[in-house]
């Protein structure tokens, strides 16, 4: 219920207010399944801090930035583990953290979800004040270090593969349309995004905060607070 995802909004706004001294910057991370809404939770939360916070430097970072490009995924014969902690350029994230820590700038790419590939566009992050991470590796090693808050959020098993269907359809129109196509997303489901999600996305879920369940229409319908495990 928007009441619900309202209320846990007004909650992190008013713990990082009170908090924000605490840590420079302070690191959000929302993590979860493939297609279960990371993106658009974590671009609604950003502007909620944005409408509030209108002093702070907020960037938002997806940790699909941070995979090597398909064509050095092929060299290293990890095209087939894409999304599994090998598939990204650690050395990258391990530069990302150290210009956090050490408040310098650092230039990203930027992956383009419309071609699943990193693309040449890049962005540029320099000394922000509050830091959204989202993606499936946000709350894995080294991103989960680094927390200040840990959200995870979850559905049921069949809404979730219903999303990452529509979510296919939507940005292959043309290619939707075949049999072999379709055949190919539930593969890549079944072999690599499920395999992938109970072995290192789900076991996250203990280093978050809370934990925000979703039913089939993308509606906040539970929150649960936890505390969070450490590593």
């Amino acid at each position: 219920m928007k009441q619900l995802e309202s209320i846990y909004y007004n909650d992190l706004l008013a713990s990082i207010i009170h908090d924000q001294t605490a840590t420079n910057p302070i690191i959000i991370g929302i993590s979860g399944n493939v297609a279960v809404g990371k993106s658009t939770f974590a671009k609604r939360l950003v502007r909620r801090l944005q409408q509030t916070l209108t002093d702070k430097k907020i960037e938002l970072i997806c940790t699909d930035d941070f995979l090597f490009a398909n064509q050095v995924l092929r060299q290293k014969a990890l095209f087939d583990r894409k999304g599994f902690p090998e598939s990204y350029d650690l050395k990258l994230v391990d530069d990302f953290i150290a210009a956090l820590a050490t408040h310098q700038s650092i230039v990203l790419p930027i992956y383009d979800h419309r071609i699943n590939d990193v693309s040449a566009r890049l962005t540029y992050i320099n000394c922000p004040d509050i830091v959204v991470v989202e993606g499936l590796m946000a709350m894995q090693a080294p991103f989960y270090e680094l927390l200040d808050v840990g959200v995870f959020l979850e559905a049921a098993a069949d809404d979730t593969y219903q999303w990452y269907q529509e979510r296919c359809q939507k940005a292959h129109m043309n290619e939707w349309q075949s049999k072999n196509f379709q055949q190919m997303v539930a593969t890549a489901w079944a072999e690599v995004d499920v395999p992938n999600y109970q072995q290192y996305v789900a076991p996250t879920k203990q280093y978050a905060d809370v934990v925000l369940t979703f039913d089939r229409d993308h509606q906040l319908i539970d929150m649960c607070r936890q505390q969070p495990m450490k590593g």
